[in-house]
């Protein structure tokens, strides 16, 4: 397939893109986030919850193109990994000095990875 190549590379470059968001220190960036509110919820909570929408986002491009993420069982893949990330990427943050811990944000994170499920599996 003519697009499998770069399809490939945007969903380990999103997901690396993750895992350096996650690491890295962010500084006042971080705490305005956890400041700022939108309606209720907290606006870090609800970007842990979008961004997980970008596999969702990814896999449909995937689609579009014709191409594949993985070449069997795709949206079963897709959907364990997704929430293997969601479950990864706050713990992560208990390896570095720099970032905290938060379960509230891994709940956001998992909410986040069955939003992008059930887009994952309405895509035909």
């Amino acid at each position: 397939m003519k697009h499998q190549g770069f399809v490939k590379a945007l969903y380990w470059a999103f997901a690396l893109f993750l895992v350096g968001m996650n690491v890295i220190p962010l500084g006042k960036a971080d705490s305005s986030l956890s400041s700022n509110k939108v309606s209720f919820l907290r606006l870090d909570y609800l970007v842990h919850a979008v961004i997980m929408l970008g596999f969702a986002w990814v896999y449909l491009l995937a689609k579009c193109l014709g191409a594949h993420i993985f070449s069997t069982k795709e949206k079963l893949k897709l959907i364990l990994f997704i929430f293997l990330f969601a479950l990864m990427l706050e713990p992560l943050q208990l390896l570095v000095p720099w970032r905290t811990f938060n379960p509230l944000d891994l709940f956001a994170n998992l909410i986040g990875a069955a939003v992008a499920s059930v887009f994952v599996l309405i895509v035909r």
